[in-house]
């Protein structure tokens, strides 16, 4: 019973705080580290916060974003030096925390772009970056705290050394634009952020040890080198899966023209040695052939050679989508749309115009009811996606709404001139500029500005006429892609983009609205099979003699 009552007794007296002291940091350098790291973690969350933020809500322009954080960093660099030779750094803190903060921010937004497109690479790329990351800077800072031997002197040195020709390596390979030394320099840049981990975490203790306090300035340094190790590593996997990619779909490419050459060869075969019984089914061969390329996506999918892309990709059929559709990128619908006005197929554009106006019309219809949607405004652009409004104006004229077409840019083609003839026998009116006043007036907006060939930003009257669609709470519905989206990433370059509540897809979705999660719809319905078996194009399914289907 003694020597039980011993054992209670000293378990009673065992600290658990000093199982977990392996390091010979006393308990001030203890409580400063504790300060730096809880600084550090919130940073890293104001950081994240801000770039969910830009990509899924508000698009804030970059200018602005590099604008906040030079004026931060300037700020911050100043109070802290005012804090250091005056040794007051509590008189600043409050400050200097709102300018961690605007520092902190302004990075998330700055990153969100590279972030977005990663995450349209393969979702899984993310959080790898960001738990690897956090690894590795938890391993080297633990160890520079736990060290004996200090070694930042030496490391600061190599430290400075390296980032100083990596820079004159950066600014040649400016000129040369070289991608071996790209990739050179982004692996060198990665590890150069774990010695600046080590260097860092060291001279926070020095520096606390001499009297230096300032627990917001050595946060600050250790918050740039994770966000340094964050991006690089992000950097690296990205690369690495867009050299998968590529190298899965011209593999697929391969494969499939070779299965088709084969098969085509072999079914011709067939067909001419049977031809004096049953003559050749070209329509058989054609399906088969469909087929083949099905199963063959199908076979490379189970062995993983590529997987189905989210968000941003060009064009690739390779995976699993998350409709049984396929998305088009900018360029492959661009090349199918001149492939249906070509002498082969024999499409008009006029034909096109009227197709997809006619279904624009008819979803309208079918979306608002007409006597609580009675005014209609339809902003259109100059291509081909304003002529589509323009066609769309005259048949919602005809089912009894009261349409008006503010044009700011008029085409100067013939065809553009005959559709606004027909306006006017239609008694539509047409004008070049319209006030915000006026447009509230309306109780629906359509957007037919720019489709899937828009490239770049909106320019002016467009991006004013945007901005004015925008901030009219109106409902929107936009033709083909909300205009300033991006057609194959869903993003916008800055924040002109329509915040539409239906979008209406023309040929088949685009790849930039993949993750659209409004309601959407598909009109036209004037791809041909011929199309369909060449592209081997999974169409959505259309109700009877309906021109237009809800995805």
């Amino acid at each position: 019973m003694d020597f039980l009552q011993q054992i209670r007794k000293r378990q009673k007296e065992i600290k658990l705080s000093n199982v977990f002291n392996f390091s010979p940091v006393t308990n001030e350098e203890r409580n400063h580290l504790i300060k730096i790291y809880s600084l550090l973690a919130l940073g890293t969350m104001i950081t994240a916060l801000s770039c969910y933020v830009d990509i899924y809500f508000l698009k804030i322009p970059r200018f602005v974003a590099s604008i906040v954080s030079l004026i931060c960093s300037f700020a911050l660099a100043s109070s802290c030096n005012y804090s250091h030779y005056n040794r007051n750094s509590v008189s600043t803190s409050k400050k200097r925390l709102f300018y961690f903060a605007g520092i902190s921010s302004s990075i998330g937004i700055l990153i969100s772009d590279y972030i977005a497109y990663v995450n349209y690479l393969n979702p899984s790329i993310l959080p790898l970056a960001f738990f690897g990351s956090l690894s590795i800077f938890s391993c080297f800072s633990l160890s520079a705290i736990f060290s004996k031997n200090r070694i930042s002197i030496f490391l600061g040195a190599v430290l400075c050394s390296v980032c100083s020709y990596v820079a004159l390596i950066s600014f040649v390979n400016f000129f040369i634009r070289s991608r071996f030394i790209d990739t050179t320099l982004l692996y060198v840049g990665f590890f150069m952020y774990m010695g600046f981990v080590l260097f860092d975490t060291q001279i926070t203790l020095l520096d606390f040890r001499r009297g230096n306090k300032d627990y917001i300035m050595h946060a600050i340094c250790l918050y740039l080198d994770l966000v340094g190790l964050f991006t690089h590593l992000l950097r690296i996997l990205g690369q690495k899966e867009e050299k998968k990619k590529n190298q899965s779909e011209a593999l697929l490419k391969n494969l499939e023209q070779y299965s088709m050459r084969k098969y085509l060869c072999l079914h011709a075969s067939n067909c001419l040695s049977s031809s004096c019984l049953v003559p050749p089914n070209t329509i058989y061969l054609l399906n088969f052939l469909g087929f083949l390329n099905r199963r063959l996506r199908g076979i490379i999918n189970r062995n993983k050679v590529g997987k189905g892309r989210r968000g941003r990709t060009y064009c690739s059929t390779v995976g699993k989508s998350p409709t049984k559709m396929d998305y088009l990128s900018q360029s492959l619908a661009q090349q199918i749309d001149n492939e249906l006005m070509s002498e082969d197929i024999g499409y008009t554009i006029e034909q096109l115009m009227e197709l997809a106006g006619l279904s624009i019309s008819h979803i309208i219809f079918k979306e608002y009811n007409l006597t609580k949607f009675k005014k209609i405004l339809i902003c259109c652009g100059p291509g081909n996606n304003g002529g589509d409004g323009l066609v769309a104006a005259r048949h919602l004229k005809s089912f009894g709404y009261d349409v008006t077409v503010t044009y700011p840019k008029e085409n100067n083609k013939l065809l553009f001139k005959r559709l606004l003839q027909l306006l006017q026998h239609y008694k539509i009116s047409v004008l070049k500029f319209i006030t915000p006043e006026e447009m509230d007036e309306y109780d629906l907006i359509v957007d037919a500005l720019f489709g899937f060939s828009f490239r770049g930003e909106p320019r002016k009257p467009f991006d004013e006429l945007i901005r004015m669609m925008n901030s009219s709470k109106k409902p929107i519905v936009s033709v083909d892609v909300p205009s300033g989206t991006n057609v194959d990433t869903g993003l916008s370059t800055d924040s002109l983009s329509i915040d539409c509540e239906i979008n209406i897809s023309l040929m088949l979705p685009k790849e930039g609205m993949r993750n659209y999660k409004k309601k959407h719809y598909l009109g036209g319905r004037f791809i041909p099979d011929s199309i369909v078996m060449k592209y081997n194009l999974k169409l959505p399914s259309f109700e009877g003699d309906s021109s237009y289907t809800q995805l």
